[in-house]
């Protein structure tokens, strides 16, 4: 598996789980996603960011 982490940053929630429901079927079909993590607004992915 290629192990990367994938943030969606989208303020529309419509929008943003239709994404987050697109990276898991597509990771799970090319077994590509370690981890996808919604966000929804660009300040709540800032605050819980934590560089690795």
């Amino acid at each position: 598996m290629k192990e990367i982490q994938v943030a969606i940053v989208e303020d529309e929630e419509e929008a943003r789980e239709k994404l987050l429901s697109f990276l898991k079927k597509l990771g799970e079909e090319e077994d590509l996603f370690s981890k996808v993590s919604p966000f929804s607004s660009s300040i709540e992915f800032i605050e819980t960011y934590k560089p690795q």
